[in-house]
């Protein structure tokens, strides 16, 4: 908003606020592929009722996830994200009646439905609430069998949105709330003191009740205004610190959007005096001496600089933190300083609702999105800013790399593809594909394409995609090659690939039978390259190469090192990892109670992970339900409540679920049939917990919907009986071809060929997870001559037990011969998901 604007005469100016929200709620959604939303879409921030309620009954700003239920004068009310559906699936189920299960305390079942109109968007919906719910109530709320939501059962309130816009020349601030009835209250405060009590008669439906008020009191000389608007009844927040003022009379000062980049703090300050723009500067006054730091026309980048008309600023934040930084004006005059740093970040709630998205604010939320790894919303958010703004090739890319992080590959394939052969002459499309085949795990297909990108374009991220080749050569078995091209990038930059070099050159010795002729080379490498004195993150990193060079006992000493230093998220994880790959069992405890504390600083669901591997249920429980909004977001919220609902169950109850168990072999399509699993809405561990990083065990059997791989197969005769409600999926696959598979995932990982050697290993404890490994791999594969053998005897194990079984407690699957979704699906008794068959693990 300029500044011309800024000065209308209020009844205009409300007029365009309402026009531009209206605008803004009435704009259609347009998707990748062109499909719009059968009817205008609602602002999703009002849900869309499918019975008579309350529409502001949930605050979407507030909620993440696919789900939502709250409680309101004794009725129940459910919130659907119809927006989790993809654009192909709402034109599909547009108009159709969607059943929704919904179990309160894990017992009392209610089912009802909703129509679906096709939009994206919310949808809330009444619900029938069972009498005599208890204080402490519980409730999960499922569709076609997936789990949308897990939590306890909450009071909802009546509340609304705010939007605050500008402080114009005379010191009014300009806002408006809407998604409340006319009879709520709506209470504004300036620096912490009350302002104004605003109860407006009814405005017209769907436009929100604007206001005006004067700032001029409560904004001193050199003063920061921080307002906050919210209902005094319930007091809740519905905006706060969107706008910070500096008043001197009639001179005002606006800071809008301040964010971190880069080290620096940027912002927005607009000046005005007597209704009059004028030019700023920047000073800083450290002992009585003032420096100018920054000119609106002559920047200063070391220091500070204005960037653009509207005198957007950016300060070092080491400036900004120490000493004070002031304000000029064109005449050199003090007209005010700068808050302190914590203020002006407090301010970055500013949100312009009422003005239309610009090309500057739709990037810079993508971005933001994808940084924070919420790659549907990024992708919603490039799809938007393409369809407004046009096609940019980066748009394109960064559009493309969304959908591939997401998952939809088929999407960001087609994206890539149109990107190569639109733009012939950039690398996006190539370096898309390459990154694709990857994630694929076509190897031969990376190799390709990142030879094919170092032949056609020179440029600057050129040892990037030399890494990337050589992890594809890594992933093929041809580690020579790898270790050659990484050690030439290893020389001209040593810094950047040679935990990379390392890690091929290990590879290469484990190919070529030299690991032991190379292990003191080997070593003597890690421990120069990554010293045990150079911190933390060298202490991880030569712990991770340690344990693939099969040192286990100097691996273990660093882990001893790093742990009890572990600060960051990041290291706190690495080293959860570690202590179940190379710490016994009962050596854990210690170790996983240290992680714990530093994880209570810096992660919720480190925090709560590690709860779980201690097998502290109850606290589990307790730390889940206060920290849950907290995990708003997280990749790992679905697990953990799926996991704090069983707990809450009676035990019986678990034991009584219709669990599935993955029984076949390694390499015979298990981690398909886990990601199948979890596409069906089942919850499923493969091998290890994916929460815990421990082996599949008894406790992690119970804790979870589905468990697949020979973690599982080894015990499936005492699962039958423990879970009788439970169903076997026995993955198959042709013996030549299995033989030849698991031959390959023995050398790779456990660095010998063969029944005999891969004893050997087991017997010197040179292979992850200790002794639990080796009585699994002993238990089917060890105890006989040869793989075939051993492929027999499981065959005829299976066979043999599940003879005089129930019909319909085993399904042979054999994904290698075509089988998926069509057996899978009739077994389970589900529908058949609208997409392929996954087919994962195939490198090897």
């Amino acid at each position: 908003m300029s500044p011309a604007e800024a000065e209308l005469p209020a009844a205009d100016l409300y007029t365009r606020l309402a026009q531009a929200l209206d605008r803004a709620l009435a704009a259609p959604e347009t998707g990748g592929s062109g499909f719009v939303d059968p009817a205008p879409r609602v602002d999703p921030g009002i849900f869309r009722p499918a019975g008579e309620l309350p529409e502001h009954l949930f605050d979407r700003n507030a909620i993440q996830g696919l789900a939502k239920f709250c409680l309101f004068d004794g009725l129940g009310y459910a919130a659907i994200r119809s927006g989790a559906f993809t654009e192909f699936e709402r034109r599909k189920l547009a108009n159709t009646i969607q059943p929704l299960t919904l179990v309160f305390s894990g017992s009392q079942t209610v089912e009802t439905a909703y129509p679906f109109d096709g939009r994206a968007g919310w949808i809330c919906i009444p619900v029938e609430v069972p009498e005599a719910l208890g204080a402490a109530a519980t409730v999960e709320i499922e569709r076609d069998g997936q789990l949308l939501f897990s939590g306890s059962v909450r009071q909802g309130t009546r509340d609304y949105r705010a939007g605050l816009w500008l402080v114009n020349a005379a010191g009014r601030l300009l806002g408006a709330v809407h998604g409340a009835d006319s009879d709520v209250a709506v209470k504004v405060q300036v620096d912490d003191r009350t302002a104004w009590t605003i109860a407006n008669p009814p405005a017209e439906t769907g436009r929100p009740r604007t206001f005006e008020l004067d700032l001029a009191p409560f904004c001193a000389d050199g003063r920061v205004a921080r307002v906050s608007v919210f209902n005094p009844a319930t007091g809740v927040e519905a905006a706060r610190s969107p706008v910070g003022v500096f008043a001197s009379h009639r001179t005002h000062f606006l800071i809008a959007r301040p964010r971190i980049e880069n080290g620096m703090c940027r912002a927005v300050l607009m000046f005005w005096k007597d209704g009059r723009r004028q030019r700023l500067s920047l000073a800083y006054a450290e002992d009585l001496t003032l420096d100018v730091v920054a000119k609106a026309d002559l920047p200063d980048p070391d220091d500070a600089s204005f960037e653009g008309g509207d005198n957007s600023f950016a300060l070092g934040l080491d400036v900004l933190g120490t000493g004070e930084v002031m304000i000029l004006g064109e005449d050199g005059q003090v007209l005010g300083k700068l808050p302190p740093l914590a203020q002006i970040l407090g301010l970055a709630g500013l949100l312009d609702a009422a003005q239309e998205p610009t090309p500057r604010t739709l990037v810079a939320s993508a971005r933001e999105a994808a940084a924070g790894r919420r790659w549907s919303e990024a992708v919603e958010l490039w799809t938007a800013c393409i369809a407004r703004f046009g096609e940019k090739p980066h748009w394109l890319a960064n559009k493309a790399r969304a959908l591939l992080e997401a998952g939809r590959h088929a999407e960001a394939g087609r994206d890539y593809v149109s990107l190569a052969e639109r733009f012939a002459h950039l690398p996006d499309g190539m370096i898309g594909l390459a990154r694709l085949a990857q994630a694929r795990k076509d190897w031969a297909g990376a190799l390709s394409l990142w030879t094919l990108c170092l032949e056609k374009f020179s440029d600057t991220r050129a040892p990037q995609w030399k890494a990337a080749k050589a992890q594809a050569l890594r992933q093929l078995g041809r580690y020579a090659e790898a270790e050659l091209l990484l050690r030439q990038l290893d020389e001209r930059e040593p810094d950047g690939f040679a935990k990379a070099r390392i890690q091929a050159a290990i590879d290469h010795a484990h190919q070529a039978g030299r690991t032991a002729a190379r292990h003191d080379e080997l070593s003597e490498e890690i421990e120069a390259r990554f010293p045990v004195d150079g911190g933390n993150p060298d202490l991880i990193e030569g712990m991770r190469l340690l344990s693939r060079l099969g040192d286990y006992e100097r691996a273990r000493q660093r882990l001893l090192l790093a742990v009890p230093r572990a600060a960051t998220a990041e290291e706190i994880d690495v080293l959860f990892r570690a202590i179940g790959e190379i710490v016994e069992a009962g050596s854990r405890g210690p170790l996983w109670e240290q992680l714990l504390g530093a994880a209570r600083a810096v992660s919720p669901e480190l925090e709560l992970r590690l709860l779980l591997a201690h097998e502290r249920f109850s606290e589990f429980e307790r730390r889940f339900d206060a920290l849950r909004d907290a995990l708003a977001g997280n990749d790992n919220l679905p697990l953990l409540a799926r996991v704090r609902a069983r707990l809450a169950k009676p035990r019986r109850g678990v034991f009584a679920e219709p669990k599935v168990f993955g029984i076949g072999l390694s390499r015979t399509g298990t981690q398909s049939l886990t990601e199948a699993l979890g596409i069906v809405g089942i919850d499923a561990a493969h091998w290890t917990n994916p929460l815990t990083y421990q082996l599949i065990g008894p406790t992690d059997v119970y804790l979870f919907g589905a468990c697949t791989d020979i973690s599982v197969a080894q015990d499936f005769e005492k699962l039958y009986y423990q879970y009788p409600n439970a169903r076997f999926v026995w993955t198959q696959r042709p013996l030549e071809g299995w033989k030849a598979s698991v031959t390959r995932h023995y050398e790779f990982w456990h660095r010998a060929s063969g029944i005999a050697g891969i004893g050997r290993e087991l017997d010197r404890g040179t292979v992850p997870f200790g002794l639990s490994r080796a009585a699994i791999e002993f238990g089917l594969y060890l105890n006989e001559t040869d793989f075939a053998a051993a492929h027999l005897s499981f065959e005829r194990r299976v066979r043999g037990f599940f003879r005089d079984k129930p019909a319909g407690k085993l399904l042979e699957l054999d994904v290698f011969a075509g089988e998926g979704w069509a057996e899978l699906c009739a077994f389970l008794g589900c529908a058949v998901p609208d997409r392929p068959f996954p087919h994962s693990n195939k490198g090897l």
